[in-house]
């Protein structure tokens, strides 16, 4: 998976699949190779209601 700061859409797709199976940021960070800070702002930036969305 690419390192450069930005989520492909791969990438969101895992990690919505892991957000549901109840993962933290950090273990999904860990798994995905990417910065903690990237995958927490990709979070927040495309949740609704607290529910993580991969389409917006």
């Amino acid at each position: 998976m690419n390192n450069n700061g930005k989520t492909a859409q791969d990438e969101r797709c895992c990690i919505v699949n892991l957000l549901n199976l109840g993962w933290s940021i950090r273990k999904i960070v860990k798994y995905i190779n990417k910065n903690a800070y990237t995958i927490s702002r990709e979070v927040r930036r495309n949740s609704i209601n607290g529910k993580y969305l991969t389409h917006m």
